[in-house]
């Protein structure tokens, strides 16, 4: 009888041991899931915290240094228009200079032949005065 309480008090202390370890197990299980979460939100904060440090991702540096190198295209596109332009103005300022000139040197001719035509007029009736 002796032996069959011990056995008895074995069984139910092994039981107690195996509720107390299944008991542990879940409270290690909910820890680690704990701990699990506070990892993944600090390294959200770490994340937010190089970002707003100005640090970016591969992938969003390779996209920036894109941009950059398209709008560094276009900038250079822009600056040889400009440059075009600006060549296509000055020609233009310098061929008006050179019609401007041209237009006074002809109304100084036009002026000078006026004055001449008005001596020969002026000659041709005293010609035709002096012939009657």
């Amino acid at each position: 009888a002796n032996l069959i309480g011990e056995i008895s008090g074995t069984l139910s202390a092994r039981k107690n041991l195996e509720a107390k370890l299944k008991k542990l197990s879940q409270e290690k299980e909910r820890q680690e899931e704990v701990l699990y979460n506070a990892d993944y939100q600090i390294q959200q904060m770490e994340r937010k915290v190089a970002r707003a440090q100005g640090q970016r991702g591969q992938e969003e540096t390779e996209k920036k240094k894109a941009e950059i190198a398209e709008l560094e295209d276009q900038l250079n596109r822009k600056e040889e228009e400009w440059k075009t332009l600006t060549d296509a103005v000055k020609k233009l300022d310098d061929e008006i200079r050179g019609l401007d000139r041209r237009i006074n040197k002809l109304r100084d001719n036009k002026t000078t032949l006026g004055v001449v035509i008005d001596e020969l007029k002026l000659e041709n009736e005293n010609a035709v005065i002096e012939q009657t």
